[in-house]
């Protein structure tokens, strides 16, 4: 049996966010919204009060110091002053490689992302684009098992937003990573990497609130995500017998429901259908993505 590549089970962090029970199979999974929290538990900035979190099979409180998980958080803290061969040096005498080894591996990942002529300069004097694909290249330095990406794409013009889907296509193939974006749509750039997706999940400040293929989100019709309190599969089968399309997957706690609308009936039969059946709604919203964002 394959090993899930995420693994929920009632996690509970510091800021009391509640990601639910599920499995998420992967290679490759795009987290929307608010997964600030699980960045910060990666990076030991956070705690679990509770629960277990595991990132292929590996406990993911201590994933990143035990060299399971590379990590890339949106804002890394890379010295200014440091070149890359300074940084991979350092790294990977932490992991246990000699300096030469080091040198070898990053100047490999540099010219796999592009950056051979950037290796000696500091990191205070790149390129938004480059230090974000310096950072990625020392988060593979020692070929971890997953890279976790967080939002990789906030911040950059459209051309380093290329730059970067170009690179991420090169590097990342054949490995397993969660990589997070702020929200869908995004930019162009974004979405098309997204498009490369196994699952997406959607999080808020109530946890995992949906889940589903990026073909679903892209088939005919709008789609939304709502979230009611209580009686969502009875919610679920009446939206069915409506005409609206359910997606099997529910998210984590069961109270998230993905559908889709392919007959443009508009929200009020769901917002009607919800009040008669008790089921309160307490969050509502659209998600659609461009038909054409694989171009």
């Amino acid at each position: 049996m394959t090993t899930p590549l995420l693994s929920s089970d009632r996690p509970r962090f510091d800021s009391a966010l509640e990601l639910g029970q599920f499995e998420a199979a992967g290679p490759r999974l795009v987290l929307v919204g608010a997964w600030g929290a699980f960045f910060e538990l990666l990076a030991g900035k956070q705690k679990l009060t509770g629960g277990r979190l595991l990132l292929a099979g590996e406990d993911a409180q201590a994933a990143v110091a035990s060299g399971h998980v590379g990590l890339v958080l949106a804002d890394s803290p890379l010295p200014t002053t440091w070149t890359l061969l300074e940084t991979a040096a350092h790294s990977g005498g932490l992991c246990g490689m000699s300096r030469g080894e080091a040198a070898r591996a990053i100047r490999e990942l540099g010219r796999q992302v592009g950056m051979t002529e950037q290796l000696n300069r500091p990191f205070g004097k790149l390129t938004p684009l480059d230090r974000r694909l310096g950072g990625i290249a020392i988060a593979l330095l020692s070929e971890p098992e997953v890279i976790a990406l967080e939002e990789p794409f906030s911040g950059l013009e459209p051309t380093a937003r290329a730059a970067l889907a170009k690179s991420l296509a090169t590097v990342l193939r054949g490995r397993s990573v969660l990589v997070s974006v702020a929200e869908l749509p995004g930019s162009l750039e974004q979405d098309s990497f997204v498009q490369s997706s196994d699952e997406i999940l959607f999080a808020s400040d109530r946890g995992v609130t949906a889940r589903a293929r990026y073909s679903e989100l892209t088939a005919a019709g709008a789609n939304y995500r709502v979230v009611v309190l209580r009686h969502a599969d009875e919610l679920s089968a009446r939206l069915a017998e409506l005409g609206y399309s359910v997606q099997p997957r529910r998210a984590a706690d069961g109270l998230g429901v993905l559908f889709s609308d392919p007959n443009a009936h508009g929200t009020r039969p769901l917002l009607e259908a919800a009040l008669a059946m008790d089921a309160p709604i307490v969050e509502l919203s659209p998600v659609q993505l461009r038909p054409d964002a694989g171009g």
